[in-house]
């Protein structure tokens, strides 16, 4: 599936994957530690650079939540 920016909202762009009939698909991540979370979007900022880590140059990042389980 494709994934890509698909509303823009302020400084982040919401994620989609995008099923062949036009679907919408929420984006998951895992943590290091085996969190499961639900990616909503990709952050930007009007600087040109957000931070260097490690000497490397990192103009957005990616915005996850924890995923909630609502057992009603």
């Amino acid at each position: 599936m494709d994934v890509k920016g698909i509303n823009p909202s302020g400084s982040i762009i919401q994620i989609k994957a995008i099923a062949k009939d036009g679907t919408f698909y929420g984006v998951k991540a895992i943590s290091p530690k085996g969190s499961l979370h639900d990616v909503k979007g990709v952050k930007f900022t009007d600087d040109q650079t957000q931070m260097t880590l490690n000497g490397v140059k990192v103009f957005a990042h990616i915005k996850a939540l924890p995923v909630v389980i609502d057992n009603r």
